[in-house]
């Protein structure tokens, strides 16, 4: 009984913290209240009450650490989750060759997205920081790059000249409208056109752009069309 008392006390010095070692310090404790039953008498000091008080905390030391191990769980399934989608992301932005400003604007626009996401689970309780830095990092890169793509296609003289055709063609939609429901779809294609040049725009002004008549043509040009679109939204 001694041995097994004191293998009790061993567990509890312990400084391994785990669930196999709490699950093993509730065994012991177990087999102490089932094989040694005078534990309660006052010659032994009344250890039972020792040894079922050790049982209840560990009990409950191993419920909490289930509901952490359910946590960690769950943080590492969503990480994992939004890595996958952002390996998406990458291997659609790297290989694709796009021969209009849309492509650019939909990569920008997804590479944005996700770094939302990957902002959003630092919020998670146990998640892997650091795992989340170099996501968050490559994130960065990918835009950084993304972004400059885009600034070397919109210098081309028709970079902009979708956006011009999507403006005239919801112009001529809003003209032959009857109705609220038929003018739904051409609400969405003008907000989501004012959506992309927004973002062309911050784009434009965040990069370095060595040559500044470049910067203020771009820009000059976004504007124009800008204007065309609140003329066609009022």
């Amino acid at each position: 009984a001694i041995s097994d008392i004191y293998s009790v006390c061993r567990m509890i010095d312990s400084q391994r913290a785990s669930m196999a070692v709490y699950e093993e310090l509730a065994a012991a404790a177990t087999r102490v209240i089932d094989n040694y039953h005078w534990l309660d008498a006052a010659e032994a000091g009344d250890l039972l009450a020792d040894i079922k008080s050790i049982g209840a905390t560990v009990e409950q030391v191993l419920d909490e650490f289930e509901k952490v191990e359910a946590v960690r769980k769950e943080a590492i399934t969503a990480v994992n989750a939004v890595a996958e989608r952002q390996d998406e992301i990458f291997r659609a932005v790297r290989v694709a060759q796009w021969s209009t400003i849309d492509g650019y604007v939909d990569a920008l626009d997804q590479l944005r997205a996700q770094r939302g996401r990957l902002i959003s689970l630092r919020d998670l309780r146990y998640v892997d920081i650091e795992r989340i830095k170099e996501l968050e990092q490559a994130i960065l890169d990918a835009f950084d790059t993304t972004s400059d793509n885009t600034v070397k296609f919109l210098l081309g003289e028709e970079a902009l000249k979708p956006y011009l055709e999507r403006i005239e063609a919801s112009k001529a939609k809003i003209e032959k409208v009857s109705s609220r429901t038929e003018m739904k779809p051409v609400q969405e294609t003008l907000e989501k056109t004012g959506t992309d040049l927004n973002l062309l725009t911050e784009v434009v002004n965040q990069l370095a752009i060595d040559d500044a008549t470049m910067r203020t043509k771009i820009l000059e040009s976004i504007t124009s069309i800008f204007s065309q679109l609140n003329q066609v939204r009022a």
